[in-house]
């Protein structure tokens, strides 16, 4: 399976929505993600719903990029096809895989450049909110 296949004719939709990616003590029913591993846990939440006190490290002003395509587990090299083209340009992602998806998560900053970029590998952009749920 080549990933360009997906690309080609997918749709990738900008959140409405800029999240917090927050080190926490406990996760948070909210969250958009809790990543709990050995080590510490990780909650993604928009932003105006940061639990302050539970909160160790706040980086704020992110927003997502959601395919909206099921991507078979099969499929090699997505996210590296992703997370390459988005470097070439400068920009830092935090990647988390649903399912039968894929999200990454940009600097609110970066998102137009993250969209041309994203366009030239044959993607449709659109921004949650014009054609979206809101997200």
């Amino acid at each position: 399976m080549d990933p360009s296949d997906f690309f080609e004719g997918g749709t990738v939709t900008v959140s409405a929505a800029t999240y917090a990616v927050v080190t926490a003590e406990r996760g948070d029913p909210d969250a958009f993600a809790t990543i709990r591993d050995e080590n510490e846990t990780t909650v993604v939440v928009e932003e105006g719903r940061v639990d302050e006190t539970a909160a160790v490290e706040i980086e704020r002003g992110w927003k997502r990029l959601t395919f909206e395509m099921v991507l078979p587990f099969e499929l090699v090299g997505f996210l590296a096809r992703v997370a390459g083209a988005l470097a070439e340009e400068d920009i830092s992602v935090f990647a988390l895989s649903a399912y039968s998806t894929d999200h990454v998560l940009v600097p609110g900053g970066d998102v137009a450049a993250a969209a041309t970029k994203l366009e030239s590998l044959g993607c449709t952009v659109e921004r949650a909110g014009t054609d979206g749920d809101g997200n």
